[in-house]
Formats: structure tokens, C-alpha cells, sequence
């Protein structure tokens, strides 16, 4: 097999592994920290949950923040416009607040929990551990 179709290949399967792969560095980094927490005694596993959790999200088309809008000399309150891929949702302001925890991205979705609370979750960890209904 050539060289270069032996290198596709390769690429192809390191991409269908990825994500398998992201997981279990995730569980060997927590397993060390656990292990380095306890002094290398690492005991038994610590428990697994999957979530049920029921959200509301939109994915964000774009961003504007209140400081880009503004001329330079001009005092902003730090908020954004979020505006949604989702067709029939309009653009809506975030507070300073927001922007500061989660600092959104494009691409990525607004979350919003039954409790009212609000996040900015990245669209591959949002797509993995959510369905929609």
C-alpha cells in the first residue's frame, strides 16, 4: 500500500478514536490526581453518573460584545448579544456577568437549566451529553 494511503488511514482511524480516546485520558489524569491525592494509595474508582438532566439550549451563531460596539472613549456595561443558529429565535443580551464566567464562543450553546441558572457549555461536550427532544 503507498506510503501516503497508509498515512490516510491512520488519520482516518486516529479521528474515529478520538474521542474514545479524550475519555480515557480524562479517567487516567483523574485517576492521578486521585492517586497523588491520597499519597499513591488510589483505592477503589471513583463512582460514574450519567446525566438526566433536563436543559434548554440554543447554538450561537455569533457573538457581539457591548465593548466592540462602542466607540473607544465610551463606557460599556460588558454584556453581549447572542445571536442563534436556531431558526426563530432572535438575538438577546447576556449580561456582564455571563460573559465574565463563560466567556461564549461561537459554535458552542447556551444552556439554560430547570433552576433558571445559565452556562455556555462547547458544542462537541453539549452534542455528546445531550439529546434533542
Amino acid at each position: 500500500m503507498p506510503e501516503n494511503q497508509n498515512a490516510q488511514m491512520d488519520a482516518a482511524n486516529f479521528s474515529a478514536l478520538a474521542p474514545e480516546l479524550k475519555k480515557m485520558e480524562a479517567k487516567q489524569a483523574f485517576e492521578q490526581m486521585r492517586s497523588y491525592e491520597s499519597g499513591g494509595q488510589a483505592s477503589t474508582p471513583m463512582p460514574e453518573y450519567v446525566s438526566h438532566k433536563k436543559v434548554w439550549a440554543l447554538k450561537i451563531k455569533a457573538i457581539h460584545l457591548d465593548s466592540d460596539a462602542r466607540p473607544r472613549d465610551e463606557e460599556t456595561d460588558g454584556s453581549a448579544i447572542i445571536v442563534p443558529e436556531d431558526r426563530g429565535f432572535g438575538p438577546f443580551r447576556v449580561p456582564h456577568a455571563y460573559v465574565a464566567k463563560h466567556q461564549p464562543k461561537a459554535g458552542g450553546y447556551y444552556v439554560q437549566y430547570q433552576d433558571g441558572y445559565a452556562s455556555w457549555s462547547p458544542a462537541e461536550a453539549f452534542e455528546e451529553g445531550y439529546t434533542k427532544v
